[in-house]
């Protein structure tokens, strides 16, 4: 899923590489798309902001996410 909406609400459904477990504790729980990174001058990243402020950038190939609606818990 290619998501560059700002404030998009999602959940992190699948990480597919290894990452140690305060990255892990982050599946599943809603958090919203909060700006963009360029780590390169080819690759742009998202950043991830959860509901406890915490933001965590991944590339998109590492991660699968799902639109979630803040409302229908």
């Amino acid at each position: 899923m290619d998501v560059c909406n700002l404030n998009l609400n999602i959940k992190v459904t699948k990480l597919n590489k290894k990452y140690n477990q305060k990255l892990i504790d982050y599946l599943y729980k809603p958090g919203m798309i909060a700006g963009k990174k360029i780590i390169n001058k080819r690759s742009n990243v998202h950043i991830i902001e959860f509901d406890d402020y915490t933001r965590i950038w991944f590339l998109k190939q590492e991660l699968e996410i799902i639109k979630y609606d803040k409302n229908n818990k």
